[in-house]
């Protein structure tokens, strides 16, 4: 018979390759104040009540109230040890609901999956679409966030283009997964895209340029018309 632990989904475990693992850092804060670790269990039991309407097969992954009371304890140290604020578990809770209704998701969350969403980073199935359907256009697009962006900057935009390879999908998830990680470490991500022409400031003489070759086409243009 199996461990209560062994049932319990953690994120040290190989989650579907639509459930990133993000990989848990060492952290100074081993001991949690058990003020704080009492106060955010009974903010998870009313979190845990939320989801359940969003996931009424929930069932499945907390088959007794003894496994349950595991899970809760589980996400209340994980939670705060990702320093996950009360606002920031209402971001979590309203993305669970969307993609509780959306059909994204069926199943009950994980808590590395949950951290994501309480620091509004979007799935990576949603994450990696979004980089390559703007991979043409990167910028005049504003991401939903800037992980999302500089995951696909370190795979490369071109490698996204040709995203029908598994390797490209494989490279991405690796990535995003990664600047997952580093969000919830405390780094900042900046998407750092590259700066149109037009948003550059020109200079006199580079404005006379583009002015001149603008008169010879149209003198060239004129010229065509007359045949």
């Amino acid at each position: 018979m199996r461990n209560v632990s062994e049932l319990l989904p953690t994120q040290q475990r190989n989650f579907p390759v639509s459930r990133p693992v993000v990989h848990e850092q060492p952290r100074q804060s081993a001991d949690i104040d058990a003020d704080a670790l009492a106060a955010m269990k009974k903010t998870i039991g009313k979190l845990f009540s939320t989801l359940k309407a969003f996931y009424p097969n929930y069932g499945a992954s907390m088959k007794t109230p003894e496994i349950e009371a595991e899970i809760q304890k589980q996400w209340a140290r994980e939670l705060i040890k990702a320093r996950v604020s009360g606002d920031m578990l209402r971001t979590g809770a309203a993305r669970a609901k969307r993609y509780a209704v959306e059909d994204k998701y069926t199943k009950w969350p994980v808590i590395a999956e949950f951290i994501m969403w309480c620091y509004g980073l979007p799935s990576v199935d949603e994450a990696y679409r979004e980089a390559v359907d703007h991979s043409h256009d990167i910028v005049s697009w504003t991401p939903s966030h800037p992980a999302v962006y500089a995951a696909g900057k370190i795979v490369s935009w071109h490698k996204l283009r040709r995203s029908d390879t598994t390797a490209g999908k494989n490279a991405y998830r690796k990535a995003y997964a990664d600047m997952c990680a580093a969000v919830i470490r405390g780094e900042k991500i900046v998407a750092d895209k590259p700066q149109m022409i037009e948003q550059k400031k020109l200079t006199e003489s580079e404005r006379a340029e583009l002015k001149e070759l603008g008169r010879a086409n149209i003198g060239a243009l004129k010229a065509a018309l007359k045949g």
